[in-house]
């Protein structure tokens, strides 16, 4: 479970679209996946169907050690057999299938995983100067035009003091420029704009600070647009009078960022994905595979990869019932209150606690919840982790019975769905959702004296007030010293 996991998100990150067509299925034999056309089977060697093992024998011999292999064996049903001889080997062979570079470098149809052999992505550090365009953007036409840019961005990260963006571009000399400008909106909220002017036509620019009142966390849309305003449009326009701009490749943006200190939806996955990867994930699931739902968990870690740019840090999956060292881990539980002991011991620090039987979630200061109706329910919400020494969380996805699990794990299915979710608790049936946030005043309390440290002009400000006072401070020594030597010299 840990590498099929672990390859799903790896896999899912290089996919833009239909991302979602990959199912997560059990299979004792390979009967399990007849009518599928692409197979990727994973499992150590002894559990591997005969068939798929005596061809993973015969195309690498016996592995040894801390080794694994993957082989393609082409035909109707095209197989991918990732295998490796322990939990490590098998974990690295998922890592590889995640690492898009390598793979795109395999030309044969058999690849041995050494023990020792790194798999893993090359990391970048966080981008401070991020470009605009790579190409260059053009627009044309009269009155308004507009682009919009998606800027992505760490989840779990907020723009802060000092972010701004580096305008460059250019526009037609046929404007009507006492009503022509430019103006920049971040997520529709407007940060700046300045008039076109005919002495600039072949090359303007505009610096604008993105405010931090906007509150922006994670990725967000810039919009640059123009008003193309021409006199006497309604005469006859040749085409060669259309009116145009065009933004530079030299544009670019500024961000300035701090780190979220806070768990809620809107951040999410973050803190299970931080950097581009994942982020020490343990995920606690039942003791019975049977009370696991193979293609909501498929669909959970498929989406979650959408956020993965690197095949590095650590998942791995452990029963309710020997969860382990919780310690420095951020934890994802799922499943219900009596088939998972682990969510069971969670209850009284819950948001949304579950009657002591289990059957159901109670009302809460926030929601009201009819008893019968509270059998329906299934619920996710994120909380500090009390098994952590330092500040880890808990992603609880749980319900009373495990029909109505989906109610929750649906929403975590698909990029479209998470863009729903707010707050840090929410409960759900099969057609509603009520979302709630419960730590909201903690979180701003946390926010600020992070964002305060972090802007640049603060520091610069108390390196200079450190400076100053150790100029006075030598200042004050030298005087008393020269006063020292006076006196002593008086007195002889």
């Amino acid at each position: 479970l840990d590498a099929a996991l672990t390859a799903l998100a790896g896999i899912s990150k290089k996919s833009t679209k239909y991302y979602q067509n990959t199912d997560l299925l059990a299979a004792d034999n390979v009967s399990g996946i007849r009518g599928k056309r692409y197979v990727i089977y994973m499992a150590k060697p002894q559990h591997l169907p005969k068939q798929l093992a005596d061809a993973v024998s015969a195309a690498n011999g016996t592995m040894e050690g801390s080794s694994g292999c993957m082989l393609m064996i082409p035909g109707d049903v095209n197989t991918l057999v990732v295998t490796g001889n322990d939990g490590i080997a098998l974990d690295k062979a998922a890592a590889l299938l995640s690492n898009s570079i390598t793979m795109h470098q395999l030309k044969r149809t058999m690849k041995t995983i050494v023990e020792n052999e790194d798999v893993y992505v090359r990391k970048e550090g966080i981008k401070q100067y991020t470009p605009l365009t790579e190409t260059g953007t053009y627009l044309d036409g009269p009155f308004r035009q507009k682009h919009d840019f998606l800027i992505d961005f760490e989840n779990n990260r907020k723009l802060a003091y000092g972010s701004e963006l580096d305008l460059y571009f250019r526009y037609a000399e046929n404007l009507d420029f006492d009503r022509s400008l430019v103006s920049v909106y971040v997520n529709d909220v407007p940060i700046g704009s300045q008039k076109l002017s005919q002495a600039k036509a072949e090359g303007d620019n505009i610096v604008l600070s993105i405010p931090t009142d906007i509150e922006v966390t994670g990725g967000f849309v810039l919009t640059v647009a123009f008003d193309l305003e021409i006199k006497d449009l309604w005469c006859t326009l040749r085409q060669s009078e259309t009116p145009w701009a065009y933004i530079s490749s030299e544009s670019m943006l500024k961000l300035n960022s701090v780190e979220v200190p806070y768990y809620l939806f809107e951040n999410y996955p973050y803190p299970f994905v931080s950097g581009g990867e994942l982020n020490d994930v343990v995920m606690v699931i039942p003791d019975s595979n049977s009370d696991l739902d193979l293609n909501l968990m498929g669909d959970f870690m498929l989406t979650m990869g959408q956020f993965l740019k690197y095949n590095t840090g650590e998942l791995s999956v452990v029963r309710a019932s020997d969860p382990g060292d919780l310690d420095e881990k951020n934890v994802i539980a799922v499943g219900t209150y009596i088939n998972n002991a682990f969510i069971a011991g969670l209850n009284d620090d819950l948001f949304f606690q579950f009657y002591s039987n289990g059957a159901g979630i109670m009302s809460n200061e926030k929601l009201l919840i009819e008893p019968a109706y509270s059998t329906t329910l299934a619920t996710a919400q994120i909380i500090q982790s009390p098994y952590s020494s330092v500040k880890n969380a808990i992603l609880v996805l749980a319900s009373g019975n495990k029909k109505d699990l989906k109610n929750a794990l649906v929403y975590f299915g698909s990029t479209e769905d998470l863009w729903k979710l707010y707050g840090d608790g929410f409960v759900a049936d099969q057609d509603d959702l009520f979302l709630y946030r419960f730590k909201e005043e903690n979180a701003r309390q946390e926010d600020v004296p992070e964002e305060f440290f972090a802007r640049t002009d603060v520091m610069n400000l108390i390196y200079a007030a450190s400076a100053i006072l150790l100029i006075l401070l030598v200042a004050v020594i030298f005087m008393l010293v020269r006063y020292r030597r006076s006196q002593d010299h008086e007195e002889k």
